[in-house]
């Protein structure tokens, strides 16, 4: 399985939970989170300039349970984020600023969390 060795530039923080995009310009975007040694990541993918997929990866060590929700949950919400901060980072070449997000994320059902994916 794949494990990211390439400098990754931090986006978001979350209680201990760091989610990251690989430092690499070329396509498709590669997003990870990491908590510890366990790592799980998201693949955007575009089609004629539009989005088209985003796509689960696991790692030898994924994210446990709440931490991949977590990330789901994250990522889900900030899509749009990522892909402006991706663009400004590498077309735009402008430094970023990692978000730390101290509003709790409130996941009440685990079970269900997550499985709406693009």
């Amino acid at each position: 399985m794949f494990v990211p060795f390439t400098i990754m530039i931090k986006i978001y923080e979350y209680y201990g939970l760091e989610v990251y995009f690989e430092n690499d310009k070329q396509l498709p975007i590669r997003v990870f989170a990491k908590r510890d040694k366990a790592i799980s990541f998201k693949i955007i993918r575009f089609k004629e300039g539009l989005l088209d997929i985003t796509r689960d990866k696991q790692t030898n060590h994924p994210l446990d349970e709440q931490d991949q929700a977590l990330f789901n949950n994250i990522f889900d919400t900030n899509i749009s984020v990522i892909i402006k901060n991706w663009i400004d980072y590498f077309v735009y070449e402008r430094k970023l600023q990692t978000e730390i997000i101290t509003k709790k994320i409130e996941l009440a059902d685990l079970q269900n969390f997550g499985k709406t994916s693009r």
